[in-house]
C-alpha cells in the first residue's frame, strides 16, 4: 500500500525534492567558494537565483495568494430558469479564527446578491471553532434565508462529528435527501449526498436520489468530493457541484496540481468538466486550508468563491 502510494504521488516526491535540493546546492555552492576549492562562478550564481525565486514563490504562497479572493462568475445553461437564479457554491471553508478572513468571503457572497446559496463541506478544522460557524452561517441565512441555504458534509465533519453544528446554525443539510426550490414560476430539484468514506454507500444513495428525481425538472447535486463523477446515474443530474480538492493547494503552470487526495486523482482537481449524461461539473477551488501540519500556503490556486447564473439555453452567452 505503502509503495503504491508512493508510485501515485511521484510527482509530488519529485517536486518536493527539487525544492529542498536547491536551498542545499546553493549553500554548498558557497561553502566552496569560502573554502576556495575551484568550481565557475557561474553556477554559484545559478544556484544562489534559483534560491531566491524559490524564496520569493514561498513568501508569495504563505502570505499573498492564501488571502487573494477570487469570485468566479459563470452562466450555466439549466432548463426551465427564463428568469435565471444566481447560486453562490461555497466549499471547504476551513474556519479557524481569522474574523477579517471571514468577513472578507462574506461580503464577496453578500456583494454577489444570490438567490441560493450551497455548501459542500469542511466547514471547521476544529469542534471549538463551532461558534464561527455559526455565526458565518448566521450572515448567510440573512441573505436568502432558510429555505434558500443548503449544505452537505465533508469528511471533516465526519471525523469530528460536527455536523450538529449545522443543524443548530438552521442551514437544511442533505444527505440522501432531495428539496424543491421555486424561483420566478420554476422549480429547481437540489439534492444531496454527506461524506462517507464508502463509496458504495455514497453510490447507494445517488441510486436512491435518481429514483426520486423528477426527470422533467432541473437538477442539481451536491457532494463534498468529485468521487461520484463516474458513478451509475450521475448524468441524471444537470449539475454536480464538489470541493474537497482544495484545487491541489499548490498548482503548477501547464501541469496543475500536484495532489487532490481524491478518488480520481488529477483528473477532477478543479473547475469545469464533462460528465456522462449531459452532466457537467464544478470543482470548487475552496476558501480555506486545512489546519497544520499541512502547509498553509496556496499557488496558483487562489480561494473562490464560485457564482453561477442558472439560465435556460437561450439565454446563455
Amino acid at each position: 500500500m505503502i509503495f503504491s502510494l508512493l508510485i501515485r504521488h511521484l510527482d509530488l516526491l519529485l517536486f518536493l525534492f527539487i525544492c529542498a535540493f536547491v536551498p542545499v546546492a546553493t549553500f554548498g555552492a558557497w561553502t566552496r567558494r569560502i573554502l576556495k576549492k575551484k568550481e565557475h562562478p557561474r553556477w554559484r550564481w545559478f544556484w544562489t537565483a534559483l534560491f531566491g525565486c524559490e524564496l520569493l514563490c514561498i513568501l508569495y504562497a504563505g502570505f499573498v495568494e492564501p488571502r487573494w479572493l477570487e469570485v468566479s462568475q459563470h452562466q450555466v445553461s439549466m432548463p426551465q430558469m427564463s428568469q435565471g437564479l444566481r447560486l453562490v457554491h461555497l466549499s471547504d471553508l476551513h474556519l479557524k479564527g481569522d474574523a477579517a478572513w471571514q468577513k472578507q468571503v462574506l461580503d464577496a457572497v453578500r456583494q454577489a446578491k444570490p438567490d441560493l446559496i450551497v455548501l459542500t463541506g469542511d466547514y471547521l478544522n476544529q469542534l471549538s471553532d463551532s461558534e464561527q460557524l455559526l455565526a458565518f452561517c448566521g450572515e448567510l441565512l440573512v441573505m436568502v434565508g432558510p429555505q434558500r441555504l443548503f449544505a452537505v458534509t465533508g469528511n471533516f465533519e465526519w471525523s469530528l462529528g460536527s455536523e450538529s453544528v449545522l443543524h443548530e446554525a438552521g442551514v437544511t443539510t442533505l444527505d440522501g435527501t432531495l428539496v424543491f426550490v421555486t424561483w420566478a414560476g420554476a422549480a429547481l430539484q437540489v439534492a444531496g449526498i454527506g461524506f462517507d468514506p464508502s463509496l458504495r454507500a455514497s453510490e447507494r444513495k445517488l441510486a436512491d436520489l435518481v429514483e426520486q428525481l423528477d426527470s422533467s425538472l432541473p437538477a442539481i447535486l451536491l457532494h463534498h468530493t468529485p468521487d461520484l463523477a463516474e458513478s451509475p446515474g450521475i448524468g441524471a443530474f444537470d449539475l454536480v457541484l464538489s470541493g474537497h480538492t482544495h484545487g491541489g493547494q499548490v498548482r503548477l503552470p501547464f501541469y496543475g496540481a500536484l495532489i487532490t487526495m481524491a478518488r480520481h486523482g488529477k483528473r477532477y482537481e478543479a473547475g469545469w468538466y464533462d460528465l456522462s449524461g449531459g452532466a457537467r461539473m464544478y470543482v470548487s477551488r475552496g476558501v480555506g486550508m486545512e489546519a497544520a501540519p499541512v502547509p498553509q500556503i496556496r499557488f496558483f490556486c487562489r480561494p473562490e468563491v464560485v457564482v453561477l447564473d442558472l439560465l435556460d439555453r437561450g439565454n446563455v452567452r
